[in-house]
């Protein structure tokens, strides 16, 4: 006899994705400030009632919420700005970077961008549960290579690495980097089997 409707053994079921509130109440912030609180609150009232579940009325830097809640962004970025090219994304994720190392965070910073690359991790899976792996791998003195290895079925976009590399070049720029160039030679949404980062700096 079968169990036709046998439950699944939790063991064997992903884990959802998370993010840490800050990251997203960073988001949020950097979109008011730039367009203003009226133009975000029409935003999202704009919304599809599900994606409104997503985006929880207050956000707490230190909750954990689903990781879902970036397509929620990016529609609410959409609504803002049509139009907006990677520059905006970019100074997104630079503003995330400022933005989360405030406060209780800024401990996360070290004054040697060699030392930070290698809390690049680290700080990735205080960040993010459930999403990727990470390696940052310092090469010499001035330069790393940063590579994400996505759970499956985990969806990437364009705008979630140019987001990435602006947070991760901010970064860099906080612990004393000087002329920070990112690109991004190996991309998961392009059919490789990572995304990969290059950063250089003087």
């Amino acid at each position: 006899m079968t169990k036709a409707n046998s439950i699944p053994d939790p063991s064997s079921m992903a884990a959802s994705g998370e993010v840490k509130g800050v990251q997203i109440r960073a988001v949020y912030m950097f979109l008011k400030e730039r367009y203003g609180d009226e133009a975000v609150t029409a935003a999202m009232n704009a919304l599809s009632p599900e994606d409104r579940l997503l985006m929880p009325t207050m956000l707490l830097d230190s909750n954990w919420y689903p990781h879902e809640i970036w397509r929620v962004i990016r529609r609410i970025s959409r609504a803002l700005d049509p139009y907006a090219g990677a520059d905006l994304t970019v100074s997104m994720g630079r503003y995330m970077a400022e933005y989360s190392f405030k406060g209780v965070y800024r401990s996360f910073l070290t004054p040697d961008p060699v030392k930070q690359v290698e809390k690049f991790r680290w700080i990735h899976d205080f960040f993010y549960k459930n999403v990727c792996g990470i390696e940052a791998r310092p090469m010499g003195d001035c330069s790393a290579v940063v590579s994400y290895y996505y759970e499956k079925g985990m969806t990437v976009t364009g705008a979630t690495c140019v987001l990435l590399m602006g947070f991760w070049t901010r970064t860099l720029e906080l612990s004393g980097a000087k002329e920070v160039s990112a690109s991004h030679p190996k991309c998961v949404s392009k059919g490789a089997d990572r995304c990969e980062y290059s950063f250089n700096w003087q």
